[in-house]
């Protein structure tokens, strides 16, 4: 079933960035945050929270307990060609995954800069529609090569409190746990 439900959904969205855009908006989105705000442990969870100027801070925006969690959904799909081990598209696959860490780093400085929390305190996920299972500890090595300018402790940093999980993750959190 589920094999089915990816494979077409892929179908449809392929080569057609509107459309792709539009389901990751009005779809996955909302499941993300519905994930979320059904729960009755957080003390706060928002869609979309305006900021700065009608700017969005990230896409799901939990605070509990001292805590903000900043969530950023992402409807990637695995490229074909990481199938067939093609260092190209293993290198694309890398740099949209940093580029989806750094989008969320960049939105906690900014929420944190306003005051409205210690960077600290603060923690993001990046929940994907679908896991390519390449090496997070990558992931977090090529960081250095894409954007030059983090030191150590902000290197540290992203690697502690920033995370990619596929929504299934976010599922079996909001669904089985206590």
């Amino acid at each position: 079933k589920n094999a089915f439900t990816d494979s077409l959904l892929f179908r449809l969205v392929d080569n057609n960035s509107k459309l792709k855009s539009s389901f990751g908006k009005e779809v996955f989105e909302n499941y993300v945050y519905d994930l979320f705000n059904n729960r009755s442990e957080y003390e706060k969870v928002e869609k979309s929270p305006p900021f700065n100027k009608g700017e969005e801070i990230s896409d799901v925006l939990i605070s509990n307990r001292g805590r903000t969690v900043f969530i950023e959904c992402k409807t990637t799909f695995p490229r074909a060609g990481i199938r067939i081990f093609s260092e190209k598209h293993e290198q694309m696959e890398y740099e949209s995954y940093i580029k989806n860490i750094l989008q969320v780093y960049k939105s906690m400085k900014k929420y944190c800069k306003k005051g409205l929390s210690s960077i600290e305190s603060c923690y993001g996920v990046v929940v994907n529609l679908y896991d390519n299972y390449i090496r997070r500890s990558e992931i977090y090595r090529r960081i250095r090569e894409i954007d030059t300018t983090l030191t150590d402790e902000e290197l540290a940093f992203i690697e502690n409190h920033i995370k990619c999980l596929d929504v299934y993750w976010i599922e079996r959190l909001c669904t089985y746990s206590e």
